[in-house]
């Protein structure tokens, strides 16, 4: 519970008003491809700390010590954290919340910049209900480092494996 509480008020100073973040419905036409750098030690099918749906942007150093600590809040000690140059870049996290079951991931599939804005396709994948999964609770999470832009937007999409 302290960790879920810890990471709100991270929510409301990274991402609260100093910068828009939010939702989109496409990715503009004319935006330009950009890579997108998984941190892989933030990046699991199974176990995070965070047991809500998140959307994070973190822009600093501070934010990113007290957002790595947030994630990895389960296991001791926590892998290193990540050197990230915040002059240049910024920390995407994503976070699907608590599952009932193995065989749920989220990724960035993709990312794309149109003048300051970035815009991160975010993919949640959900089991069909033919697919054998194993019975444990889990919390996917994905963070990802990107271009420094003023105003971040996710564009969700949902996919289901088909285990035939």
């Amino acid at each position: 519970m302290k960790s879920t509480k810890i990471f709100l008020a991270l929510s409301v100073v990274v991402t609260g008003c100093l910068l828009p973040t939010g939702p989109a419905t496409e990715i503009p036409k004319n935006a330009r491809r950009i890579a997108v750098t998984v941190i892989p030690e933030a990046h699991s099918t199974l176990v995070s700390n965070f047991t809500e749906r998140t959307r994070t942007v973190v822009r600093d150093s501070a934010s990113w010590e007290l957002f790595w600590g947030t994630l990895h809040g389960l296991i001791d000690p926590n892998p290193p954290l990540p050197d990230v140059d915040f002059t240049q870049f910024m920390v995407i996290g994503a976070g699907m919340g608590t599952q009932p079951t193995t065989g749920f991931e989220i990724n960035v599939r993709a990312a794309y910049i149109l003048d300051d804005k970035v815009f991160l396709e975010i993919v949640e994948t959900s089991p069909a209900p033919s697919c054998l999964t194993g019975q444990a609770v889990t919390a996917p999470f994905t963070a990802v480092i990107v271009p420094v832009a003023r105003t971040v937007r996710f564009v969700e999409r949902t996919e289901t494996t088909d285990c035939g």
